[in-house]
């Protein structure tokens, strides 16, 4: 059940974790339920927010130690992580967004999950096991090169 008893105090609460930047931090979107919170406030909860989200992740940043080209890119490389390459109610969403998106401006890769590789097949070409419409409709709408994983230390 829902406690409304003290949620006027709520708003208060809220401003006094707003207050103080090192503090314990109020995820972004638990803000945006709080009515009376500005759009100043909400700025200010996402950007510290995702500081100590940054500063947590430098740890693992540092000892994977990722290098990027800096050749300039002609597309935008957009990378979609999900578990979901297969037949499934979010697959059947997702397979529709790609096949719209203008290729001469980005350039896809899938990144399937370890959940959805074991339903691969076994010789790792990337493949689905199993061949279905909605598996034949995301190889047509990827881009043309494989994704190949690098040596990660995950």
């Amino acid at each position: 059940m829902c406690d409304w008893e003290n949620f006027g105090a709520r708003l208060a609460f809220a401003r006094a974790r707003l207050a103080d930047p090192d503090g314990e931090q109020m995820p972004p979107f638990q803000l945006l339920s709080e009515p009376g919170v500005t759009a100043a406030e909400q700025r200010s909860c996402s950007e510290n927010w995702m500081r100590k989200c940054i500063a947590a992740a430098t740890p693992d940043r540092e000892r994977l130690n990722f290098r990027f080209s800096d050749a300039p890119f002609t597309k935008i490389c957009l990378g979609y992580l999900s578990n979901d390459f297969h037949d499934h109610a979010t697959a059947l969403l997702l397979v529709e967004m790609l096949e719209a998106q203008d290729r001469s401006l980005f350039e896809l890769t899938p990144i399937p999950t370890a959940k959805t590789m074991a339903r691969r097949c076994g010789h790792g070409c990337g493949e689905p096991s199993i061949a279905s419409a909605t598996s034949a409709r995301f190889r047509t709408s990827r881009r043309r090169r494989r994704f190949t994983p690098t040596a990660s230390k995950f």
